[in-house]
């Protein structure tokens, strides 16, 4: 199944190959195999905004992961590291912004004050060349 995974995440543009199979495995490694009510979140691995036709996990089990909180905060870092898409920069940049409460730990804690640094700054490099989508994404 893995194979299969990133086969279909290799469908889109790729910006690090490495980050993707660190993404993929990630999730299989960190699986928790069911939800945990305050610990867990279920996580799609093929991210549903890209791969509707996997979206439905009744139907698509292996496309679940269930994962901390802080574990879903990383996969989504690592996603916005391994892709250039702009659904997958915004699902990260919410995750600082809605999903917050959740977290044991800040953002910068979890996946370390450079590498949020970092992704922050390439998040408002992106958003500061879409003026129609500034509105959107709250920027601290």
């Amino acid at each position: 199944m893995k194979d299969f995974i990133i086969e279909k995440l290799n469908t889109l543009k790729v910006k690090n190959n490495d980050k993707l199979i660190e993404y993929v495995d990630f999730c299989c490694n960190n699986n928790i195999g069911k939800h945990h009510k305050n610990v867990t979140e279920k996580h799609h691995i093929l991210p549903k905004s890209l791969f509707k036709e996997f979206e439905d996990l009744s139907i698509h089990k292996w496309n679940a992961t269930f994962i901390t909180y802080e574990n879903h905060y990383i996969a989504h870092s690592l996603l916005f590291e391994a892709f250039y898409d702009d659904e997958l920069i915004f699902a990260w940049w919410n995750m600082n912004s809605q999903n917050i409460n959740k977290l044991t730990k800040t953002p910068e804690d979890i996946i370390g004050p450079e590498r949020y640094k970092e992704l922050r700054e390439n998040h408002y490099n992106i958003v500061s060349k879409m003026p129609h989508l500034v509105n959107k994404s709250p920027i601290t």
